[in-house]
């Protein structure tokens, strides 16, 4: 098959976990043999690429009208905010772009995988060439303005008038396709945007990310410490000072070790709160390597999210490496994290329950070592190439899908 990916952050340059996801599947869909093109965006005129092929995707790197890129965007102020929105709605520069890559390449199917930063009018030249197309959930942008269903500290329960609004919108472009499938990667996210959209979507399915990770290049250690990892943005969403406030409490009555990677627009508030402290080190970005190494080297990863946290990609990792997973119960999580089978679960947001599950497998003995063969136990069932294959099914009855009459 001709498969065209629609993300707007891509190789060389990341993100987070659905720019992530949308490589490796790009990746593993090239070494299956389908010819694959992504459609992405740049900021400056010397990044542009048009229809190169490089590593074996072909690339269409273009420059969509906005104020900044995706990345930049929770930075921004609130009138750039507002513009980039618009730009990203209603700009007719997006489906110019859009029109140039579909016409050139010709697909046989798109994959929308990051919409935002290419523009959800793009889906417009999709739908007058009749192709058929996933849209892919990584988050909860088509029913979300802000994407993560989050404000003011704490999950929405339902939608806002600009979210109903945004999110009409967007999912009538997207509807507008006549031969379409959702996937998510988690049934809790795939149930959320069924819930609260307007439209209609039929055909849908939940099916794992195709994520391949690398190999640990060292070898698991113990510790007479318990060595926590955090890996991911440092974002109100994604609950990180919850974890430091335990990790405080509870170093005064264990040896504990808490270690971060990644970064985000709190980070600088977390190290100048935190950074002094010899139980904790803050790493900044690191590489999916080093992230794996990490790995072994930690006795337990923990992940305190606060939003509806769909399928947070490191879990699945660490998994993989047999390594223990404390979550918060929320989102696609529990999906993942068995409560006391391969990990813990505690409500989000409170550091109580956090420090209890913290200083549950430190007094516990033995229940480390049980999470962690439970958690090898599960490994086989993020097999990328069988989790590729479910895509590749789901892609073909969505070109075989009638167009309704």
């Amino acid at each position: 098959m001709r498969i065209l990916t629609i993300v707007s952050i891509f190789f060389p340059h990341t993100f987070g976990g659905a720019e992530v996801s949308s490589l490796n599947s790009v990746r593993w869909l090239r070494d299956q043999g389908h010819v694959v093109s992504v459609v992405t965006a740049c900021a400056a005129e010397e990044e542009e690429l048009f229809g190169e092929v490089i590593d074996g995707i072909t690339i269409y790197r273009m420059r969509f009208p906005r104020p900044h890129t995706l990345n930049k965007q929770s930075a921004a102020n609130k009138i750039r905010k507002v513009q980039w929105q618009l730009q990203d709605h209603l700009d007719p520069r997006n489906k110019i772009n859009m029109a140039r890559a579909l016409d050139h390449f010709k697909p046989d199917i798109v994959f929308a995988r990051v919409v935002p930063g290419i523009g959800y009018n793009c889906f417009d030249e999709i739908s007058s060439r009749d192709i058929p197309s996933i849209v892919f959930i990584h988050d909860f942008n088509m029913i979300c303005a802000r994407s993560d269903m989050y404000r003011d500290g704490k999950s929405c329960e339902r939608l806002c008038m600009p979210c109903r609004v945004v999110g009409g919108f967007r999912q009538r472009k997207i509807s507008s396709v006549k031969r379409l499938s959702l996937c998510a990667p988690s049934q809790y996210a795939l149930d959320t945007v069924v819930q609260f959209s307007s439209h209609n979507f039929p055909s849908r399915k939940s099916i794992m990310n195709a994520n391949k990770y690398p190999t640990p290049t060292v070898s698991r250690t113990s510790s007479n410490v318990l060595r926590i990892l955090y890996v991911g943005r440092m974002h109100r969403t994604k609950g990180v000072d919850t974890l430091l406030k335990a990790v405080s409490t509870l170093h005064s009555k264990y040896d504990v070790h808490l270690t971060l990677l990644g970064e985000g627009p709190e980070e600088g508030i977390y190290r100048d709160q935190y950074g002094g402290f010899a139980w904790c080190s803050f790493k900044g970005k690191v590489t999916q390597q080093e992230v794996a190494d990490s790995m072994v080297g930690s006795d337990v990863l923990c992940i305190p999210s606060e939003w509806r946290e769909n399928s947070p990609g490191v879990v699945i990792h660490a998994i993989t490496l047999g390594l223990p997973v404390i979550g918060s119960k929320t989102g696609g999580i529990p999906e993942y994290v068995k409560d006391g089978y391969n990990g813990l679960l505690y409500p989000p947001g409170d550091v109580e329950a956090l420090v209890e599950a913290l200083g549950k497998v430190i007094s516990e003995l033995g229940l480390l070592d049980r999470f962690r063969e439970n958690a090898e136990k599960m490994s086989s069932r993020f097999q990328q190439d069988a989790i590729g294959q479910e895509i590749i099914d789901l892609a073909i009855s969505t070109i075989k899908l009638q167009q309704p009459t």
